[in-house]
């Protein structure tokens, strides 16, 4: 086997892969390796790059001169390592025996290393019979970055994952956890029932994003798996067994119901002067220091929005214009959902934000919506 590849091609599919394999100390050897596979067809030829753990299944191929076909099986972290190492341009893979040599073709730097035994199996795809629907997938990676921390629960290991919705005005990417809740509405149009998206499979698919303008999404058998595919890239994802759909209702009825509106305002002002006051804090107090921060108090005034905070070790104060009046309200938060909440809107891209006070008691969130992008916090009991 034999077969020169550029470093920049080759970091791109390992970066993939290890997002599979992403625990090289797993105790299950498949799920640690990668497998590479030269393949000379006619005219042209590539190298496929395949990894599959408990979770996630990646098969990508990048472009290659092969001069004979052959495979091993290699860590990516490993081959990651090796990659970095070596300057920037051509490198060739040679394999005799077992033994892999990898030289760079722009200096005389080398490494060498051994193929594993392990088989490594390849993805299961979903068939040719397969019902694909094809998305922009630029929209949907900076739509499922925007409800990502929303997704994440805090000192829990649920599995990140997040809704896509179909509706009339076009797909709604939905993401919620105990204390945090975001929806982006997208151009997509996208037909049959909601999707479970993985935070795995979303990952991936922003690494495949920037190469392909589009990416095709099928549910597979029972619909325990999700399928993403690009030119030249396949990945398969377990789905969990989640009650998105009665949470997204009920959620997102808040959003719309006893709303209490109050002023418009720049969200890149309100984050600056959030993290101001978190750092004249600096933490001191190890009573002040757990997971969900400190408490501060946002008033939602008709010329300005307020933050306030105190604790053992100090106080603050900070205020804010707005750039439309609205209903005065007060709410008291936690400084961290705040934070998650603040980044869901920014990676969102929202710029003028509108706040709005949802009560259905015992429920009380601040809502703050903008250009597509709504994301809501439970509040802190006063």
């Amino acid at each position: 086997m034999q077969f020169a590849i550029d470093r920049s091609d080759l970091l791109a599919a390992i970066e993939k892969c290890i997002l599979a394999v992403p625990d090289s100390r797993h105790p299950t050897e498949a799920f640690r390796m990668m497998l590479v596979e030269g393949r000379k067809k006619h005219e042209k030829s590539s190298v496929r790059f395949a990894a599959v753990g408990e979770q996630l299944s990646v098969d990508t191929v990048a472009p290659a001169d092969v001069t004979t076909g052959g495979s091993f099986k290699v860590l990516p972290h490993y081959l990651r390592d090796v990659a970095q190492s070596m300057p920037a341009g051509r490198m060739q893979f040679t394999m005799k025996g077992t033994r892999i040599t990898v030289k760079s073709l722009v200096s005389s730097r080398k490494a060498t290393f051994e193929s594993h035994s392990v088989e490594v199996r390849p993805i299961d795809e979903p068939g040719s019979e397969a019902q694909w629907i094809t998305v922009d997938s630029q929209e949907l990676v900076k739509a499922l970055q925007a409800v990502k921390l929303a997704s994440a629960w805090y000192e829990r290991t649920d599995p990140v994952a997040s809704l896509l919705i179909p509706t009339a005005r076009g797909l709604e990417v939905f993401g919620c956890n105990m204390y945090v809740v975001a929806v982006v509405q997208t151009s997509i149009r996208l037909d049959g029932e909601p999707i479970v998206m993985p935070a795995t499979a979303a990952a991936v698919l922003a690494l495949m994003a920037p190469d392909d303008a589009n990416v095709r999404i099928v549910k597979g058998e029972g619909d325990r798996r999700i399928y993403l595919e690009t030119a030249d890239t396949l990945v398969g994802a377990n789905l969990f067994q989640y009650n998105f759909l009665s949470t997204h209702k009920n959620i997102l009825s808040l959003f719309e119901d006893n709303l209490t509106v109050g002023p418009t305002f720049k969200l890149k002002q309100l984050e600056e002067a959030v993290k101001a006051q978190l750092k004249l804090t600096g933490f001191a107090g190890a009573q002040e220091r757990n997971s969900f921060g400190i408490s501060m108090w946002l008033s939602f005034k008709k010329q300005s929005v307020v933050i306030e905070f105190e604790v053992t070790a100090a106080s603050g104060h900070d205020e804010l214009d707005v750039l439309k009046e609205g209903a005065e309200f007060k709410v008291k938060l936690s400084s961290r959902p705040l934070e998650h909440l603040l980044a869901c809107l920014s990676a969102g891209g929202a710029e003028d934000v509108q706040a709005a006070l949802a009560v259905n008691e015992p429920t009380k969130m601040l809502v703050l919506r903008s250009q597509g992008v709504r994301a809501a916090v439970l509040t802190a009991k006063e």
